[in-house]
């Protein structure tokens, strides 16, 4: 009986590894595509929103967001963008331009 454990147990240990390593490339995937910030095109509201989600202070992607919603015509959430991005960079020129020129067209009725 000794001598067959001697033999079995290895094998066994073998087996569980080679079971293990196996599994592992489609345990290790990830669940959702990666995602690229620095590559949005223009207009994708949802993808932006991922990357302000993982980078919660990137101007540019907010600048994005709201030019986004001014094309979708959500004047309110294309100001709530570009104020969030003049809170992280309050110097931005072309924020500021973005919003003063949204508030503008908003003041003469054109929403």
């Amino acid at each position: 009986m000794n001598r067959w454990l001697r033999v079995i147990w290895p094998v066994a240990l073998l087996a569980a590894f080679g079971v293990t390593v196996r599994g592992l490339p489609e345990a290790a995937r990830p669940t959702e595509p990666a995602i690229d910030c620095d590559h949005i095109k223009p207009g994708d509201v949802p993808m932006l929103n991922r990357c302000l989600a993982l980078h919660p202070d990137d101007v540019e992607a907010m600048t994005e967001l709201g030019k986004a919603y001014e094309g979708l015509q959500l004047w309110d959430k294309s100001e709530a963008a570009y104020r969030r991005a003049l809170e992280i960079d309050p110097t931005d020129a072309d924020v500021r331009g973005r919003l003063r020129s949204l508030q503008q067209r908003r003041e003469g009725g054109a929403q």
